[in-house]
């Protein structure tokens, strides 16, 4: 049956010869060819974001016809498509790694590190749901808006293989890409080099990528100077061209179309790419335009509809498709190609690693720090689709951890053995962007609760809290800093420090910070009076920070304390409290609600010296159990005490919350706290938008609340300096759901208590 139909083929071929001339059937020149002489075939995929999907379909109608490719030329996302069919992807292998990968998640990632500012041990508030840094160089600590974390992953474990192909002629089928040249607008065609560098050079749209660095370059998106590169590919030898231009269906926009800022926008994308198409168009011998006018460029969650429209484009042209199969068998050697197969790559063999090392591409940053020992297991084994998935998962915390812009990988140095298999050496490497001098951030926290009781029946609470902050990393000279923060809690803080900086591990900080609001803590501890400007305080401090990489920080000075108490109308009274105190903070979570993995440790002490001797001591530690890379098991315990001589709220415990009882009416100021707590995490996805399962049991037990201790006098302390707890301890369960992103953290549940207490709660954070 199959040689029936070459037969049936070529005596269409010779017909058609005979009657027509060739170029009436397509624009090949056969002048210089004689029967049986090889002719160059050439695909040539366009750039377009998601609408590349739909070049897989058309490269597997071109297989049905046993079209033989001799190169694939491609641009932006015609260079990723074609970069995998380049190196021995099927169409049925490139649809599975599609299916495999979350294409949202890919490109979801934040091009830098999100920084977190905690100005103080026990800090339960972000800065970062909204960060702008600048300075002199202009707007942005990233050169883009999306991290390159995800794709170089999917890019690597796909193509880590061709890792020893350092020749693009030497993949199964030759392969070019374009990228362009950021500094000087240069056109730059890749030939050679790593085919995943190659890769995700020509796919960094400028704006939505950081350009990548390959060498002393930096490139962007290769759309920008050839979007469907066919001269290139009449340039290489080629005789007959195939070309896909995904984006044909924007060229003809009209000024109906063109109202609102984001068709503009992208109408001038529209414009640079298609001056680059426009004049090649012609030298095509079979040209696809898939009608994906409804999916735009970042519509990756759409990939089975753009496909379903490429395949739409390929049956559309079948008898041309058809027809240029007859030409090309009836002048060389045709062979059947199953579109169903496992293509060349899932036979090569996997790249045994003989060591491990470290390169950062960020000339700022110093990497002589970087854990490059934590790599060392992956020395003297297989990088197999195992490895590889430990390796991205390590990568991941690493990056998470030390906020990385990016960590990613490559296989450099390859040698083979006498029997041919590869070996070579693991690049770790490291990027970071330059921090700028200018920085200003938006958080948003808070908890909502309607608690219910046999005695209370309903009680609503609600506390929504802002804050905002700015700083200057170098102010007139580069050990100075200086720092503005402004918070709305329990009460309106600013607070601002200048600081000199020791490097490495110490900074010297003088501070003040200025407070209004229901400050007295009889009046703090009452959920139902609103927050007014019924007190105020002026506070200084001056004290030393030491740090420890980046994972712990101490801080021990002096405060000396003026708060105005309001007595009356007119009346306030005055209290002055000088005092010394430590604090510090050790941590290896990530600042969130819902930690996998780590231990954090916290613990304040305040000795104020009045007339009388106060103090305020508190302990708290956090330790994450990661059981699976959905699973997280966290213990939790927190005790502390204070006697205050300064009637202020902020020297007492706070009993509510879920980092307390939650079933108790927030706030409950009390001067003894002792909670621990087991809660259980289980994430139902990871990503884009993680999603998770909450449940925790908490036991706690505590001291007099304020209302006890300021029950005759609300200005002066009447209670002796002891440690008393009530008994039997308070029992709660939670279940809730929650959800985490990078700046903020949503939980939702529903607690009850051993004494039927139950609450419903929401805490932002």
């Amino acid at each position: 049956m199959r040689i029936s139909r070459k037969i049936i083929h070529t005596a269409i071929a010779v017909i058609l010869l005979a009657i027509l001339p060739v170029n009436d059937i397509y624009s090949v020149s056969l002048e210089n060819h004689k029967w049986g002489d090889k002719l160059t075939v050439a695909l040539v995929l366009s750039g377009g974001g998601a609408r590349g999907f739909a070049h897989i379909p058309i490269i597997e109608a071109l297989e049905k016809y046993d079209i033989p490719i001799d190169m694939v030329i491609g641009t932006s996302m015609g260079a990723l498509v074609g970069g995998l069919y380049a190196a021995g992807y099927s169409p049925k292998n490139m649809t599975e790694l599609i299916e495999e990968y979350d294409m949202i998640e890919l490109f979801s990632v934040s091009a830098s590190a999100d920084e977190q500012t905690e100005v103080s041990s026990f800090a339960n508030y972000r800065d970062n749901i909204f960060n702008l840094s600048f300075d002199e160089k202009g707007l942005g600590s990233a050169p883009g808006i999306v991290g390159d974390q995800k794709i170089l992953e999917m890019l690597n474990a796909s193509l880590i293989k061709t890792s020893a192909i350092t020749n693009f002629n030497h993949l199964p089928i030759p392969f070019r890409c374009v990228g362009t040249d950021l500094v000087n607008g240069e056109k730059i065609v890749f030939s050679n080099g790593s085919l995943v560098e190659a890769i995700r050079a020509s796919i960094s749209i400028p704006g939505f990528f950081a350009p990548a660095v390959i060498g002393d370059r930096m490139v962007v998106d290769g759309g920008l100077v050839d979007n469907l590169p066919i001269h290139l590919a009449r340039e290489m030898g080629a005789d007959i061209i195939i070309a896909v231009d995904v984006n044909a269906v924007d060229y003809d926009a009209t000024a109906e179309d063109l109202t609102s800022l984001s068709s503009i926008l992208g109408q001038l994308i529209n414009i640079m790419t298609k001056n680059t198409v426009i004049d090649q168009i012609e030298d095509s011998d079979l040209l696809f335009l898939p009608l994906v006018e409804d999916y735009g460029i970042l519509d990756f969650s759409s990939y089975k509809e753009i496909m379903e429209v490429g395949a739409e484009s390929a049956r559309e042209k079948e008898d041309e498709i058809e027809a240029l199969s007859n030409l090309i068998c009836s002048m060389r050697q045709c062979n059947e190609i199953n579109p169903e197969r496992d293509g060349m790559y899932s036979y090569l063999p996997d790249i045994y690693i003989d060591k491990v090392y470290h390169t950062s591409v960020s000339p700022s940053i110093d990497g002589t720090s970087f854990p490059i020992g934590q790599f060392e297991r992956y020395t003297s084994q297989f990088l197999d689709k195992e490895m590889i998935d430990q390796l991205h998962y390590q990568l991941e915390i690493l990056r998470e951890k030390d906020r990385y812009a990016t960590i990613s990988y490559a296989v450099k140095d390859i040698t083979y053995t006498s029997t041919g298999q590869p070996h070579g050496n693991l690049e770790i490497i490291s990027r970071d962007f330059e921090k700028r001098n200018l920085k200003m951030g938006l958080g948003i926290f808070g908890s909502t609760s309607i608690h219910y009781s046999l005695d209370d029946q309903f009680t609503f609470f609600f506390e929504p809290n802002l804050e905002f902050s700015f700083s200057v990393k170098e102010l007139f000279v580069e050990p100075l800093s200086l720092s503005f923060l402004a918070v709305s809690e329990d009460a309106v803080k600013l607070h601002g420090e200048l600081e000199y900086s020791f490097k490495p591990f110490f900074q010297l900080t003088a501070g003040g910070e200025y407070r209004s609001g229901n400050l007295l803590a009889v009046r703090a501890n009452d959920p139902n009076l609103e927050n007014s400007d019924s007190d105020y305080a002026f506070i200084t401090s001056l004290y030393g920070q030491f740090s420890l990489k980046n994972e712990a920080k101490f801080h021990v000075g002096c405060i000396y304390d003026f708060t105005w108490y309001k007595e009356s109308l007119d009346d306030y009274l005055l209290v002055e409290t000088p005092s010394v105190f430590l604090e510090g903070v050790y941590n290896t979570q990530n600042f969130t609600l819902f930690p996998h993995r780590g231990t954090r440790l916290d613990f304040y002490g305040e000795l104020m010296l009045a007339q009388q001797l106060g103090y305020k001591g508190e302990l708290r530690m956090k330790h994450s159990i990661e059981l699976t890379r959905k699973d997280s098991l966290e213990l939790a315990f927190r005790i502390g005490s204070a006697h205050s001589t300064t009637a202020r709220a902020s020297d007492y415990f706070s009993y509510g919350y879920t980092d307390g009882i939650v079933t108790t009416l927030s706030p409950l100021l009390v001067q003894d706290i002792m909670i621990a707590s087991l809660s259980y995490y289980h994430w139902f996805t990871l990503n884009p938008v993680p999603l998770l399962l909450y449940s925790d049991i908490s036991m706690g037990s505590r001291g007099d609340s304020v209302d006890v201790i300021y029950a005759d006098d609300p200005y002066a302390v009447v209670t002796p300096p002891e440690i008393n707890f009530y008994t039997p301890f308070d029992v709660t369960f939670s279940v809730g759901f929650g959800m985490t992103l990078s700046t903020i953290d949503l939980l939702v549940g529903y607690a009850v208590d051993l004494d039927l207490r139950s609450t419903i709660f929401v805490e932002v954070r």
